[in-house]
């Protein structure tokens, strides 16, 4: 036999939510978001892109010692030079131009240009929202 309150429940009508329940709740979670978070956010995104725009000048320096320690220059004028040659020992000329290539100099380079592209994504896209909300920016 059933409990009192299992018929209880069986009896009770179940009320649906109003239809707009879930857009008033996100709409007031987005205005409720931090305005402070935001700008610090951006803030350090931004001092983050002129800093690896910065290491970026140095990194290419460091590359370009690298190339011209390593002879890296003289393996590819050889290869636009005289292709035959390069063409028969295609093996050795291939080990030779990996084990001169400057590695830590490229992986300078190319670690502080993916540092700036990504703090400069998330620079502009939090301008962007700051712009569009009324209470941080102007909404234009």
């Amino acid at each position: 036999m059933k409990d009192s309150h299992e018929r209880l429940f069986e009896y009770l009508k179940s009320k649906e939510p109003p239809a707009e329940l879930l857009n008033s709740i996100l709409v007031s979670v987005k205005g409720r978001t931090s305005s402070r978070v935001l700008i610090v956010r951006t803030v350090v995104s931004g001092a983050l892109s002129l800093v690896a725009i910065t290491a970026l000048v140095p990194s290419l320096l460091i590359a370009q010692s690298e190339i011209s320690r390593s002879d890296f220059y003289q393996f590819l004028s050889l290869l636009l030079s005289d292709t035959n040659t390069v063409m028969t020992f295609w093996k050795e000329f291939t080990l030779s131009l990996m084990e001169s290539f400057p590695t830590l100099g490229m992986i300078a380079v190319l670690g502080s240009v993916f540092v700036f592209l990504v703090s400069v994504r998330f620079f502009i896209r939090d301008m962007v929202t700051i712009m569009h909300q009324p209470r941080l920016g102007r909404n234009y």
